[in-house]
């Protein structure tokens, strides 16, 4: 299916302070939602050696739309091959398309088991992410709620 026109790009650590200005604005959003800290404490480890993380920048057309860092540490106590720890897309950008044109690349680039947890009182994310998993025809979806969150466990496609 071709979506929006958007580009999902391995972010390198000289990209580090764009996904960090990203991150303060990304957490203050979440923050109407709990308590989130006003720091992202495993930034640092997503360009460590031996890390299973997986920072990328999100682009349509040349514009930066947002940034997406994946890696493999369940919410739960079972295993999963990736996890989305953090997901956003600008303001001004959503609506377009683009987070779903995100998420079909990460996928084809990831296939495997996945986690989803979305906060419970974030509405707009989970809206989003029940599009994502709909669209995207992801297999075996179990969903659960655990500590405060919507866990969202599937095999991508």
């Amino acid at each position: 299916m071709a979506l929006s026109r958007c580009a999902v790009h391995p972010a390198a650590l000289s990209d580090k302070p764009i996904i960090k200005a990203q991150l303060t604005h990304y957490l203050r959003e979440l923050s109407q939602f709990g308590d989130v800290g006003e720091e992202y404490p495993y930034l640092d480890r997503y360009w460590q050696a031996g890390e299973q993380r997986w920072p990328y920048l999100i682009r349509s057309g040349p514009e930066l739309a947002g940034f997406a860092l994946v890696n493999a540490h369940s919410v739960t106590p079972q295993p999963v091959d990736f996890a989305m720890a953090e997901f956003f897309v600008q303001p001004k950008q959503r609506g377009a398309g683009i987070g779903l044109a995100a998420m079909e690349a990460l996928f084809a680039r990831h296939p495997g088991t996945w986690e989803i947890a979305v906060m419970v009182g974030n509405h707009q994310a989970r809206r989003f992410w029940q599009r994502v998993l709909e669209r995207l025809s992801v297999r075996d979806l179990q969903s659960s709620e655990v500590d405060g969150m919507i866990v969202h466990r599937f095999a991508a496609p």
